[in-house]
Formats: C-alpha cells, sequence, structure tokens
C-alpha cells in the first residue's frame, strides 16, 4: 500500500506472482484497464511502479474511499479469491513480466548493433528501436544516467530549439530491465531519427580518437541550446547527430545529455548544472576536451 493515499494505491513490488495479461495498453499509455475500472501506471526514480485508480467526478471522488474498498478488497463469487489478489496479480503480470525489458534478449537479436560509451552502451535493432544500457547500476547510478535521456525530450521539445520543430522526436522513456544474471536495473529506450546522419569520428575504448579525421559542431548549433536554456558541457562528434533543413545545411541535435545543465534560468542547481559550471570555472572553456570539437566559426 501507499501512505499517501492507502485506500487507492497497490504498490507493485509486493505482489510475487507474474504473468501475462493486458500489456498491448501498456506500449501505447499508461494506464491499465481492469474490469471497466482505468489505472494509472507510474514508475518512480527508486525503480518502483504504483498503480493508481483513476476518478472523474466530484460524486466519485467523494466515494473513493467506498469505491476502493469495492474495487479491491470485496471479495469474489469464486470461493477463497479476493479482489485485491486477483487484480493485483492481473497488474503484476503486465508490469514485472511484460514491461521489463530483457537484456539478454536484446543482446542475442539478430541484426543487434552495439555501440561502446564510456559510460554506458547503445544497442540499435534494424527496426529503430535503441536501447541505452548503463554499465554501473551500483547506488542507483543505472537510474541516474537513465533519467538523463528524459533531458532529450525537453530539448526537442522546447519552441526556442530549432524553432520546435523536433518536438516530435521527444520518445525518449526510462524503462525497467533485468539482465542474464536476473539483476535488475534502469535503462533507458529511444527511436532511431529517421534521415540523420552521424558524425564522422573515429572511436577508441569509448572515447573519441584526436589524432583522426572528426567532424566538429558549430557553435551556432551549440546556440540552439542556449536559446532553449541549456549548456553543453560534453560537446564531441558522438554526442550529436545531424539532419538535413530547409536551407540545404544541416541542424545538429544532440543524443546524450549526461553533461547538458540549464542556463539562464532561475532554478539551475541540478547536479549536471553544476557539474557543468564548475568545469568551465575550473578549466576556463566553455566547452569540454579543451573546445576541441567545435567550429567557432560556424
Amino acid at each position: 500500500m501507499n501512505d499517501g493515499d492507502p485506500l487507492n494505491t497497490i504498490n507493485i513490488s509486493q505482489v510475487q506472482k507474474i504473468g501475462d495479461y493486458q500489456f498491448e495498453q501498456l506500449k501505447t499509455t499508461d494506464q491499465i484497464i481492469l474490469n471497466d475500472k482505468v489505472y494509472n501506471v507510474k514508475l518512480h526514480e527508486d525503480g518502483e511502479f504504483t498503480v493508481e485508480r483513476q476518478y472523474t467526478g466530484i460524486s466519485e471522488n467523494l466515494c473513493r474511499p467506498f469505491t476502493a474498498i469495492k474495487d479491491f478488497f470485496g471479495r469474489m463469487s469464486t470461493s477463497g479469491e479476493s479482489a485485491t489478489e486477483e487484480r493485483a496479480e492481473q497488474m503484476a503480470r503486465i508490469i514485472n513480466d511484460n514491461s521489463t525489458i530483457k537484456l539478454n534478449q536484446i543482446k542475442n537479436k539478430m541484426g543487434m548493433t552495439c555501440f561502446e560509451g564510456a559510460n554506458r552502451d547503445v544497442y540499435i535493432d534494424q527496426e529503430g528501436n535503441g536501447f541505452k544500457v548503463s554499465k554501473n547500476n551500483l547506488e542507483g547510478r543505472d537510474i541516474g544516467i537513465a533519467n538523463t535521456s528524459l533531458r532529450l525530450n525537453d530539448i526537442y521539445s522546447n519552441p526556442n530549439f530549432y524553432g520546435g520543430k523536433y518536438a516530435h522526436l521527444a520518445t525518449n522513456e526510462v524503462r525497467r530491465a533485468v539482465d542474464a544474471s536476473g539483476t535488475k536495473m534502469t535503462i533507458s529506450t529511444f527511436s532511431v531519427i529517421k534521415n540523420a546522419e552521424n558524425l564522422q569520428f573515429t572511436k577508441l575504448d569509448g572515447g573519441v580518437v584526436s589524432n583522426k579525421p572528426y567532424e566538429k559542431i558549430p557553435e551556432s548549433a551549440l546556440q540552439e541550446l542556449k536559446n532553449a536554456g541549456f549548456q553543453a558541457w560534453d560537446v564531441k562528434p558522438d554526442n550529436f547527430i545531424k539532419i538535413k533543413n530547409e536551407t540545404g545545411g544541416y541542424d545538429y541535435l544532440p543524443i546524450d545529455a549526461k553533461f547538458i545543465g540549464t542556463y539562464g534560468r532561475e532554478r539551475h542547481d541540478s547536479i549536471r548544472t553544476n557539474y557543468v559550471e564548475s568545469q568551465q570555472l575550473k578549466t576556463g572553456d566553455k566547452y569540454a576536451f579543451g573546445e576541441k570539437f567545435v567550429d567557432k566559426y560556424a
């Protein structure tokens, strides 16, 4: 149960049985429907799910305690079974089995491409589905890294980032996963951006090789980020893609936001923002790597 609303919330971590039921609903929405009742499914930062009944109308809200009791604690017609056990079991089946990504299935999938990074590996299948898997899930680091992908959604959908024309690309999600050993972790998923081009670079041991040809990111593109209220630090060619624009040139979009802080806002005290600002102060550079991956004349 949930201390905030004990009559209307079920904590899925308390349910042990796992199966398969109504997963198709969760592929397109964060809601599920059981016995004509609508429930909102939420993933919290600690990796736990809660399922809450959705209510509409004043009268229904006034009856919430009574409805919840009837909904979850009423006896079923089958002897020995309660509504709580059956419906919680159904919810557990949906979330714990079907909503949890099996990493071994991803890694062994035919046609899967893997890209190694310093902090996480990226897997992309032939359908354009991407999975970012942290190399370290100790002390919740996997959750923190996965959540950074949600900042990409904020950037793409910001009306001041290329006029908001890339808002439809804000498809990054945070998902639960389990590896071959059964260890649970949190990863992020994304959809490959159509018509996007990778920048030229050579990568070795998770880093860009600077003594081989590489492509720089125009500072005018980084200004688009600042216009939207974001300041990138980790500026290098493998953290960006480019898309041909209407004038025949290119727009540059970040695809990794671990070290993109906020800029020029009233509240910019996040860990990422503090890190960016501290590195700028420490090095005297606006961008990492001595700004060698930035084209200041474009």
